[in-house]
């Protein structure tokens, strides 16, 4: 391991990482310079990314009721509940930081479905009981933050792990069917949708007909229907299923994505709200743009690159790679697959939210290039043939798993 004999060797790390980083995890180099110059401390540091997520929480509470809000705020319970338990196992027990637990807490309710708080779903048989899963995943996410060293000690991210795991054992349980009718925000019941008329629908969220008898849609996520296309298992009434007719009959507009109006988890309605979000954490400069810019960037690329089916059939699918030259295709259809690829997951989330979070990403500039660019392409491998709906969570274990190494090969070295 490589001695630091000097100030000048502080001063030239501490010019290349990231100050609070290096106050997390290395005191002696916080007293560098330019960390004392930012005058950034844990308070303001975790006021600030509350701030960020305020946006898409605030439009998912808008968009799925009363429900979103009060799952939160049980969440939230529930965390500070566990962890007034393990903070009293172990030394690591007093590592457990309340700023973060409850951040976290906000994060981790971004990404699961408002139906959670309730005790049986409307549409799932074998659901009684289902409001325990909010305790069970605020011990889980407790138990990931103390396991993994505490706050700032986290190379993979606790909310990532806990939605994953919550999404793997339960995948029908977590999967979102319902959003409210414009009408009828805030106030209305996710949970009280009207019968299943068909499980996408052809016009814009906003110009949907009201139904005076409920306050809600019921309909199916843009993930599932993306999925079951891109692994070639899609079923068809017809012959075969074509992209074109995926995207124009099995698919909600996208300004749905865009602007909210899907069914999907509290804080990935809207793809807007999240980049909005994001956008408060670049402006108060808790964040290094260049993440979340690498990390969609290359995502996208490799969303358009990389080969999905052209058309489903019978007796085989037809697989392209670079989709927009198959002449069936085009750019324009090529395109708007990324698109819904892009929003339709929680792929923004964790490029603002997840990947720039201090303790998971790389110290050095030039290692964040790296691992950004290799979380994006992750994130669209694993979106493409794994699960639209944690792709992305999956692709962040893996590259934070990169982290230590990406620092060790990217770390300044002193000239003298």
């Amino acid at each position: 391991m490589e001695l630091i004999t000097s100030q000048a060797d502080i001063e030239k790390i501490a010019e290349e990482a990231d100050p609070v980083r290096l106050a997390y995890t290395t005191p002696a180099l916080a007293e560098a310079p330019r960390a004392l110059h930012s005058g950034m401390d844990l308070t303001r540091y975790y006021a600030l990314h509350w701030a960020g997520i305020s946006v898409p929480l605030a439009a998912g509470f808008l968009v799925f009721g009363w429900r979103a809000l009060l799952l939160v705020l049980a969440m939230i319970a529930c965390v500070w509940a566990a962890s007034t338990i393990w903070r009293r196992i172990g030394l690591r027990g007093h590592q457990l930081h309340s700023a973060h637990l409850f951040y976290m807490t906000a994060l981790l309710g971004a990404a699961i479905p408002a139906h959670l708080f309730s005790w049986r779903l409307p549409w799932e048989i074998g659901s009684d009981g289902i409001g325990l899963l909010i305790p069970a995943a605020a011990l889980m996410l407790v138990m990931f933050i103390w396991a993994f060293g505490g706050t700032g000690s986290t190379r993979v991210h606790p909310v990532a792990l806990t939605a994953l795991a919550l999404m793997l054992l339960f995948p029908q349980l977590m999967l979102p069917r319902s959003v409210l009718e414009p009408g009828k925000l805030l106030f209305g019941d996710v949970l009280d949708a009207g019968p299943a008329t068909g499980l996408v629908w052809g016009e814009p969220w906003t110009k949907l007909p009201t139904n005076p008898d409920y306050p809600a849609i019921y309909g199916w996520p843009a993930s599932a229907s993306l999925i079951g296309y891109t692994h070639g298992t899609e079923q068809s009434e017809m012959s075969s299923i074509s992209l074109s007719d995926l995207l124009r009959e099995r698919l909600q507009p996208l300004e749905d994505l865009i602007i909210a109006g899907q069914p999907a988890p509290v804080g990935l309605g809207s793809a807007i709200a999240i980049i909005v979000g994001g956008l408060v954490l670049l402006y108060n400069s808790v964040i290094d743009y260049r993440i979340p810019l690498l990390v969609i960037v290359s995502a996208y690329v490799a969303l358009i690159v990389l080969p999905i089916p052209t058309s489903i059939g019978v007796n085989a699918t037809a697989w392209h790679w670079l989709v927009m030259r198959d002449p069936h295709v085009g750019w324009e259809m090529g395109l708007t697959l990324a698109n819904y690829e892009l929003m339709a997951g929680p792929l923004l989330l964790v490029a603002f939210f997840m990947a720039t979070w201090p303790s998971c990403r790389p110290m050095y500039r030039r290692g964040r290039a790296i691992y950004a660019i290799f979380l994006g392409i992750s994130a669209a491998i694993f979106q493409l043939y794994v699960d639209v709906g944690y792709g992305a969570y999956l692709a962040l274990v893996a590259a934070s798993m990169l982290t230590p190494l990406i620092d060790r090969l990217m770390r300044p070295r002193a000239l003298v």
